[in-house]
């Protein structure tokens, strides 16, 4: 009689065990399909103009959805609400500059954050669109003379099924730069 009240509890933990992992793999799976869906949500392209020691990036949002997307608000995101629209300086990383596949460092401020809360988040509602524009000639260890770059900008959603912040990229957009 103990051996089988053993083997049933054995039985049992594995049956237990069994539906964990199932759970986390639908789980896993819902959030790969939600990611799929959220990054093609939101629309986002950015424009690089070059002149003479300036180079200015303009990073446009979109949400072409039909729902909401929570993009954070600030750096790494949508601008602040009633921002002057004018060009900004960059205080952190949140673009990836490479020339030939080789990533250009970043050598501009670096602003410290505390981690980041769920309000930081802002809700990017359907056919909503905001733009920012910003200056990078300095924050990037550029190379003289003329060069193509390809630039990338990252932006934080927040995936509210689990309360987990994801990175999103847009695509590269080239560009040529001449430095002395």
């Amino acid at each position: 009689m103990n051996m089988q009240k053993f083997f049933l509890s054995k039985w049992l933990c594995m049956l237990a065990l069994l539906w964990v992992q199932l759970i986390a793999c639908a789980q896993s799976e819902l959030l790969n399909v939600n990611s799929a869906e959220s990054k093609a949500a939101v629309k986002v392209w950015q424009t690089v103009d070059v002149a003479e020691n300036s180079i200015i990036v303009t990073v446009n949002f979109e949400n072409v959805s039909k729902t909401p997307v929570l993009i954070i608000e600030g750096a790494r995101g949508i601008p602040e609400k009633g921002r002057p629209q004018k060009i900004y300086p960059i205080y952190e990383p949140e673009f990836s500059i490479t020339l030939n596949g080789q990533p250009i460092q970043y050598i501009g401020p670096i602003g410290t954050y505390l981690p980041f809360k769920r309000e930081y988040f802002k809700s990017f509602e359907p056919k909503e669109k905001a733009q920012f524009s910003v200056q990078i000639a300095n924050s990037f260890n550029f190379l003289p003379g003329e060069h193509e770059y390809s630039i990338v900008h990252h932006h934080l959603r927040l995936n509210e099924m689990n309360d987990l912040i994801l990175e999103y990229e847009s695509l590269p957009v080239k560009f040529k730069y001449w430095k002395k």
